[in-house]
């Protein structure tokens, strides 16, 4: 092996060696700023899914109240 076919694949290793590192680094990152958006996503489904919920009990039981004053 020559040398600059030694240099070649010593540059080739090590350049794959910090694109590892990097993609690590950057799914780690990725994986922190994610975790939170979506805890805060579903926080705020869950306010509006419990606001729909309560809009639609009251809507039924205003209306089971109408059904039985009317008999």
């Amino acid at each position: 092996m020559t040398l600059e076919t030694r240099q070649t694949f010593a540059a080739s290793q090590s350049s794959s060696i910090v694109a590892l590192f990097s993609r690590k680094h950057s799914r780690r990152a990725w994986i922190a700023n994610s975790v939170p958006t979506f805890d805060q996503n579903l926080k705020q489904s869950a306010t509006v899914f419990a606001g729909l919920l309560f809009r639609v009990v009251k809507e039924a039981s205003r209306k089971l109240v109408q059904f039985f004053d009317d008999r």
